[in-house]
């Protein structure tokens, strides 16, 4: 039995006027469409209209000729302006779609340790939402906001790029700040848009977005002395952002890795980026495994709060808190052809028996906070714990102060030591009882329970049944 879920209303852009069309037609991102809950805006040269569907899948509304039409099952649309859309203005579709067909993967609870709010959050094979208490419908997650860390050139006008790590990023909706100034998109001829411009950021006014890929071009100021800074980027989504299969479940974990940083709910389905929840919108951070993917080569200051500009992990198969470290279990890391880890990754490895942790509480040092530190190759970051056995991890559940892990033939105890340096430690209970639910484990009741090819095994930590 696959379970969907209906949102509330999407919001889509699904055209842009150039001053002179009257007709405009394509095909809404998200279909089956419930009838009564279309509603288009946008601006004509004769003046801003609202149009709306009759159920019949007729669409009407000011300067709007009467042909106008929409197919709610496929999602095809025909829009007939008696006055044109003026030049660069969106046309927007807000609709609600029905259960589409895509199964529900996840269900989950973000508790937001700031705030004290919790929220149920569900998630499909294409998107997430979360649920409104007061509709009782699922509004959709349609937005990212994250920050990214860049070094600016002392000497002159420098230029980066940065690959968001999200694509379809909708027009009219970025925004880019630096801490001093602010710059928002302007959408050109698809798919690029361009920014207006600021003293520290578009300095040459040519910073550019390809809305398509999520690559944005930034020509920064000099600074006057190569400083690393803080780039926060908001946008909206407007496509797809995940892309698992009818196996690939996801995993969650909460978690507040320190007062200086927010509440997160941590999100993965083995397949996309390890993907986090604030509440609001989305973003999909850097996980550094290596030294030199923290700030290329940059000194750190104390005092001072630093983005990882690289990304070593690729996915994991699961992921939770303990002792005050986030861990991820069978990671997929990327590998390099060189000992350095800012180039292009050379492939990818499944860590089978590998557990990898961060640092406790994000922080390095006495007063330097690295978000999301997975370093392993030097004292006072995150570390790995590799289990003695060729078996892959299939599946772990909490079992009291502790973790009982299934691997694909043999159960291990995964627990706390108690040291900073090696703060975990691997203990076979038992080689004889097989696992291959990754997704089917269960603790209750005294014992941790997962599905093997001849049935049901139970650990209590001591034996498997």
């Amino acid at each position: 039995v696959q379970y969907t879920f209906t949102n509330s209303h999407t919001a889509e852009v699904i055209g842009t006027g150039d001053g002179t069309d009257l007709t405009f037609n394509g095909t809404l991102g998200s279909i089956p469409v419930v009838p009564l809950s279309i509603e288009i805006t946008t601006t004509t040269v004769a003046g801003a209209t609202t149009i709306v569907d009759d159920g019949l899948g007729n669409l009407s509304g000011d300067f709007l000729d009467v042909a106008s039409f929409i197919d709610y099952t496929t999602g095809d649309w025909n829009l007939i302006f008696t006055s044109p859309v003026t030049n660069l203005t969106l046309i927007i579709a807000t609709y609600i779609q029905v259960g589409d067909g895509s199964p529900i993967m996840g269900i989950n609870h973000f508790d937001n340790e700031v705030t004290g709010n919790d929220v149920m959050t569900v998630q499909d094979q294409r998107r997430m939402a979360v649920f409104n208490s007061a509709t009782k419908l699922f509004d959709p997650v349609q937005c990212f906001d994250q920050d990214f860390f860049t070094v600016n050139d002392a000497v002159a006008t420098s230029t980066g790029a940065i690959t968001l790590p999200f694509t379809n990023i909708a027009p009219f909706s970025v925004s880019i700040t630096d801490g001093i100034n602010t710059i928002t998109d302007i959408p050109g001829a698809y798919p690029n848009g361009t920014f207006t411009t600021s003293a520290t950021l578009n300095a040459a006014n040519n910073s550019v977005i390809n809305y398509a890929t999520g690559v944005i071009t930034i020509t920064f100021a000099a600074y006057g002395v190569a400083i690393p800074v803080i780039i926060h980027i908001e946008a909206d989504l407007q496509g797809d952002y995940f892309t698992v299969g009818d196996n690939d479940f996801f995993k969650f974990a909460n978690w507040k890795a320190n007062d200086a940083l927010e509440s997160f709910l941590y999100l993965t389905n083995n397949k996309d980026r390890i993907t986090l929840f604030d509440g609001t919108c989305l973003s999909r951070p850097n996980f550094p495994i290596y030294n030199d993917q923290i700030a290329d080569g940059t000194p750190l200051v104390e005092g001072n709060t630093y983005y990882p500009n690289f990304n070593g992990i690729v996915t994991t198969l699961d992921i939770k808190v303990y002792k005050n470290r986030l861990l991820l279990f069978r990671p997929t890391i990327f590998t390099y052809a060189t000992n350095d880890h800012t180039l292009a990754p050379s492939g990818t490895l499944i860590e089978g028996p590998i557990v990898r942790f961060s640092s406790e509480f994000f922080t390095f040092g006495t007063n330097i906070i690295i978000p999301f530190d997975f370093v392993a190759d030097i004292s006072g970051h995150g570390g790995i714990t590799d289990a003695p056995t060729p078996d892959w991890i299939v599946a772990g559940e909490f079992l009291r102060d502790a973790i009982v892990v299934f691997f694909q033939k043999s159960t291990w105890l995964f627990r706390f030591t108690g040291s900073a340096f090696s703060p975990f430690r691997w203990d076979q209970i038992n080689s004889s009882r097989n696992s291959n639910a990754p997704y089917g484990s269960l603790d209750y009741d005294g014992r941790a329970t997962s599905m093997g090819t001849k049935g049901l095994i139970a650990c209590d930590g001591v034996n498997v049944d």
